[in-house]
């Protein structure tokens, strides 16, 4: 996987992502200049912090379809560079443990490294990260997972922590639009300019593909396959109807068994 770091889809989607100031809120990527517009301003919402989220009208709103520019955007989450499978989502979840914990400077920190792609150490998917286990996204993904931690720990001796270094090192979530919220309600008129979504959809369909065509890597479209325009073969599994609705990847899913497959396990 060496080489796909040097590939121009890569460098140009990291490099834009490494230019963007992070320092106040909003933070948008370069070039997603639509967020900005007054005809989008009922889409988006800008909260700077935990206590102004918990006394905005939209703490206690389940169906909110704003996205939340005051949190950090998740492009992707894991190593593009060196993961072996890719699953694309919709969007980054919110809930209000997103904005408790972005005040604290060490998950910033590692949240920025993931976005920069310079994270280092054992787990560079953080959701499998023990230091974040209390984080929204360690709530999210290893009951979805747990069936492939336990059969890696079962191929590796009983050691909890090197199989979930092994599946971390393994798993890249891609999101088609960076940004939080609640609920999804942003319009496709919207969504096709987004430069953040052209971008993540060139390196996927110019990288991800032709290796999963090649057998290289595993790829689970698991929400929106249509706007992700990627079409199903052998290493690509794109899920359909009630499937793209739940996103699931456990064992009992197309997905979570190819991925059990692909482990080797």
């Amino acid at each position: 996987m060496a080489s796909r770091s040097k590939h121009p889809a890569y460098r140009s989607l990291v490099k834009k992502w490494r230019s963007c100031s992070f320092g106040r809120a909003p933070f948008i990527f370069p070039d997603d200049d639509v967020l900005s517009e007054k005809r989008s301003e009922k889409h988006v919402c800008i909260i700077r912090s935990f206590a102004d989220y918990v006394r905005d009208e939209r703490f206690s709103a389940e169906r909110d379809k704003k996205l939340h520019l005051g949190l950090l955007p998740r492009p992707y989450s894991g190593s593009l560079a060196k993961a072996r499978i890719f699953i694309l989502l919709l969007n980054p979840g919110l809930q209000p443990l997103d904005y408790y914990a972005e005040g604290k400077k060490s998950v910033r920190v590692a949240a920025v490294a993931d976005i920069h792609q310079r994270r280092k150490g054992r787990y560079p998917f953080p959701a499998l990260d023990p230091d974040f286990s209390w984080l929204g996204g360690a709530r999210y993904w290893p009951p979805r997972i747990s069936e492939h931690v336990q059969k890696l720990l079962e191929a590796n001796g009983g050691n909890y922590y090197k199989a979930l270094a092994k599946l971390s090192k393994s798993i890249c979530v891609v999101q088609l639009v960076p940004y939080h919220s609640r609920s999804f309600g942003l319009p496709r008129r919207i969504i096709s300019k987004l430069e953040s979504t052209n971008a993540i959809r060139r390196f996927v369909r110019e990288v991800i593909v032709p290796e999963a065509k090649r057998g290289r890597t595993l790829l689970i479209v698991a929400r929106r396959a249509k706007q992700w325009g990627i079409r199903q073969s052998k290493h690509v599994i794109v899920y359909r109807g009630s499937e793209s609705r739940a996103g699931y990847v456990s064992l009992s899913s197309r997905g979570g068994r190819a991925m059990a497959r692909f482990l080797g396990i």
